[in-house]
């Protein structure tokens, strides 16, 4: 999808993309996400954060080299590591299901009947403050009617919001220039136990008051799983271990909690049961 760019002397602006084609869109309908090589070969880190912030609204994963390059399509990467995307649709901005008040502010949309992933990019080089976004939730088949848990990727934003303000409101934010943001839409069950974010892909099941959570990772590594509850929980287990009070968190405000583990063999399932 990228061979073009190998002769780019600068990274186009976004409506000049070359990427931006049929054939783009009809793999991201029909194709399983895969990462795809870069073929161009970036100088400096602002160059890299200029093409995947573009991507990013695409639905491309670059691969870069290693060096200046790495950490922009590392945090790419970060972004939708949690999230199996074969089991979203996409549209990109072009579809205006998301809009922002700025127009160097471009959306994109990732969805299904459980999950919305709303991407967030500033294609221009200057910082823009307090821009607004908001999403047409009927046009994805979702209701304006109820509540929902808007969170950032990554956790360290969760609030609760009228399905009426994410479509007429907007949510404020700000972004420095070519930079991107993935926010999670989840729909708001008061009296349930879910996930909110996960550092890592997960799966979860809830049955019979409890929320079972499944996660892989690599050996060694550190995650941070939120989830919400109407009640504190009662017990928290790792596997088959339980937890003690002050090996994990409880907002009771905002009635979320915070489990922070670590992966000890590459592979292996790690179960959480919150009941």
């Amino acid at each position: 999808m990228l061979e073009d760019c190998s002769s780019w002397e600068e990274i186009p602006s976004l409506e000049e993309f070359p990427p931006n084609t049929m054939h783009l869109t009809f793999m991201n309908e029909k194709v399983q996400k895969l990462p795809c090589p870069n073929y161009l070969l970036l100088e400096g880190e602002e160059t890299a954060w200029n093409l995947n912030t573009k991507l990013s609204l695409l639905g491309a994963f670059p691969v870069g080299g290693l060096g200046l390059v790495e950490k922009p399509t590392l945090a790419l990467f970060e972004a939708f590591r949690a999230f199996d995307l074969s089991k979203f649709k996409f549209k990109d901005y072009t579809a205006g299901y998301v809009k922002a008040n700025n127009n160097a502010i471009k959306c994109a949309v990732y969805f299904n009947e459980e999950m919305i992933l709303v991407v967030v990019a500033n294609v221009e080089r200057n910082p823009v403050k307090n821009f607004k976004w908001t999403i047409n939730l009927e046009s994805i088949s979702w209701s304006s009617s109820q509540k929902y848990h808007l969170t950032s990727n990554l956790g360290d934003f969760i609030t609760v919001v009228e399905g009426r303000d994410l479509v007429n409101n907007g949510v404020e934010d700000s972004l420095n220039g070519s930079r991107f943001k993935v926010y999670v839409i989840r729909k708001y069950q008061p009296d349930k136990k879910y996930v909110l974010c996960n550092t890592r892909a997960w799966s979860e099941k809830y049955e019979n008051e409890k929320l079972v959570v499944e996660t892989k990772g690599p050996v060694g590594q550190g995650a941070t799983l939120k989830f919400y509850s109407s009640k504190k929980p009662e017990e928290v287990k790792i596997n088959s271990k339980l937890l003690a009070q002050n090996e994990w968190f409880w907002d009771e405000a905002n009635k979320i909690g915070t489990i922070e583990y670590v992966y000890e063999k590459t592979g292996e399932t790690i179960s959480i049961q919150i009941v």
